[in-house]
């Protein structure tokens, strides 16, 4: 673990994960959702944000310096433990909740999909791991390769929304499970309309059986425009507000 400064303070990072080189550089991580946040935060600064793949909680502070609540879900225990909340606290923030588990639409255990799948080694000690904020998970059993790996237990997010949450913002980077995860919270999207911030990659999409055409089919049939960002980056508003 190493603290790098960056635009928004010091956070704590895995030692040589490439997402703390990007940030000690003075770079945005993810920048091009960076103006549909601000868009939601601007309309309803009252309301709440979900940061679903919250890593080591870049976006986690961002959007709880913006919105009257945060809902943070990150699924690796090592992460949580010794990135996201001491970075939480390191803020001084408290209008967080954080959620240990892998957002997705089926309970049950999910495994770190196989090195072979993500096309880099696996290493136990996260400080070894230049790839540490890219781990994806999967449904077990997924193979012979993953089992025995680190299991995560799956959940719906719809069932730690509370009824009476006005949810302005979704951030969703779950390396492919993202149209899992936004199934898994079709009530508070139907009742809230929230702007939805996500990510679209095709390898890790397609072990969870979904395809680009599946993400812009679930969007069109909720009434959502979606709009092409640079990276795998896309944001889905409403028709309504657009």
């Amino acid at each position: 673990m190493r603290i790098v400064d960056t635009v928004q303070g010091p956070f704590r990072v895995w030692a040589v994960d490439q997402v703390g080189a990007v940030l000690s550089g003075g770079a945005f991580w993810d920048w091009p959702i960076q103006p549909a946040i601000d868009r939601a935060a601007a309309r309803q600064p009252e309301g709440w944000a979900l940061d679903l793949g919250a890593a080591f909680g870049w976006f986690t502070v961002y959007l709880a310096k913006r919105f009257a609540r945060v809902l943070a879900v990150e699924a690796h225990p090592d992460t949580v433990r010794e990135l996201l909340l001491p970075n939480l606290e390191a803020h001084g923030l408290t209008n967080v909740e954080v959620k240990q588990l892998v957002a997705t639409d089926r309970s049950g255990p999910y495994v770190l999909a196989p090195a072979a799948w993500h096309g880099w080694p696996l290493h136990a000690d996260l400080d070894q791991q230049p790839n540490a904020s890219s781990f994806a998970f999967v449904r077990y059993p997924a193979g012979g390769e993953a089992d025995g790996n680190l299991m995560v237990y799956g959940h719906k997010v719809d069932d730690f929304v509370p009824a009476e949450a006005e949810v302005a913002v979704i951030k969703v980077d779950v390396q492919g499970c993202d149209l899992r995860a936004l199934v898994g919270l079709e009530q508070t999207v139907a009742r809230c309309r929230p702007t939805i911030a996500f990510e679209i990659e095709g390898g890790p999409s397609g072990w969870h059986g979904d395809s680009e055409a599946d993400y812009f089919r679930w969007f069109a049939e909720r009434g959502y425009r979606v709009e092409t960002l640079p990276g795998s980056n896309y944001v889905g508003e409403p028709e309504e507000r657009t």
